[in-house]
């Protein structure tokens, strides 16, 4: 099952802006500040994208025994553009929201639980 059918992310980015903007209360009202929660919110959001479509993947796989297609490359180039994003995404935030950083650590804890909210379950 594709990852937009398995994450109602209609859902996903309504919570994200809602969340973003309660977050922004938090924040001077300064462009800098306003960008780098922008530019987080979406490198959190990719993120999070990358890990649903491991997670696809790696599932898939293993309960796949007629599946001989190699996925391990694609695995690997997955999580690590997965951790380069997170790192981009900690410098970013470290080095332009001075001493607020704990507001990106704030929105990645929100956006796994709204990951976790958006989530399609099966029925069958």
């Amino acid at each position: 099952m594709p990852l937009n059918e398995r994450i109602n992310l209609k859902l996903y980015g309504l919570l994200t802006i809602i969340s973003n903007l309660v977050l922004s209360y938090f924040i001077p009202f300064e462009i800098k500040y306003i960008l780098c929660l922008v530019v987080i919110a979406i490198a959190v959001s990719a993120n999070h994208l990358m890990l649903g479509t491991a997670v696809i993947m790696m599932t898939r796989s293993a309960a796949s025994s007629k599946d001989t297609t190699p996925v391990g490359k694609k695995l690997a180039f997955i999580f690590i553009g997965k951790f380069a994003v997170l790192g981009g995404t900690l410098v970013i935030g470290i080095h332009f929201m001075d001493d607020l950083v704990i507001i990106p650590l704030i929105s990645y804890i929100i956006q796994l639980g709204i990951l976790i909210a958006s989530l399609k379950r099966d029925r069958s």
